[in-house]
This record gives C-alpha cells, sequence and structure tokens, in this order.
C-alpha cells in the first residue's frame, strides 16, 4: 500500500465554513466511492487556504483516476469544486507531495 499526499487551495477565505461543513458530514455513498476506488487512510488538514491531503492506495493515481469516474463524485464535486482553485477543466488544482520521512 503506497501512501501518496498532495495539496489543494480553497478559492477564498469565505468558503473555509462550507468546506469544513461539508467534510464533517459526508455522504456514506461517497465514502463507498473512495473505498471501492481502492483509497483508504485518507485525511485532509487545512492551514489557512492550503489543504494538504494524504491517503493510502495500491496504485494512488489509478485509484483517484477511478473515483473521479464514480457516477455519486459527480454530486461531489458540484459541491466542493465551487470552493477551491480549479484548472481550466474546472478540477481542483492538485499539486503530488513527495514523502520525506515516515515513521511505523
Amino acid at each position: 500500500m503506497a501512501r501518496f499526499g498532495f495539496k489543494m487551495q480553497l478559492r477564498s477565505e469565505d468558503v473555509i465554513e462550507e468546506y469544513e461543513r461539508l467534510h464533517r458530514a459526508v455522504d456514506a455513498d461517497v465514502l463507498e466511492a473512495h473505498t471501492r476506488s481502492g483509497i483508504s487512510n485518507y485525511s485532509i488538514f487545512r492551514s489557512g487556504l492550503d489543504l494538504f491531503a494524504r491517503l493510502e492506495a495500491d496504485d494512488p493515481h489509478a485509484s483517484i483516476a477511478k473515483l473521479k469516474s464514480e457516477p455519486v463524485m459527480e454530486g461531489w464535486f458540484a459541491k466542493t469544486n465551487p470552493l477551491m482553485a480549479v484548472d481550466e477543466n474546472n478540477t481542483p488544482k492538485m499539486t503530488e507531495i513527495p514523502e520525506i520521512f515516515y515513521m511505523a
């Protein structure tokens, strides 16, 4: 199981409360989509507008691609993408963060 870290960013300070509210009550079907996609131990941390995420998957890139194709995620992304800094495809900008230390 590979550990995978990445960074995203919120659009502005006025969306922080809504972003956190959505993540306090993630629908079970959204969580199940993550599991079906091979994602586990997923955490998101926030510092100001910066979001730092960490997940585990056998193949993180393939799991993220599979997750994006899950039908239930369309509704989730409709709620979260307007809160995020996005690219020209309206996809949250993600920057991979390489792991430099791990202690089991």
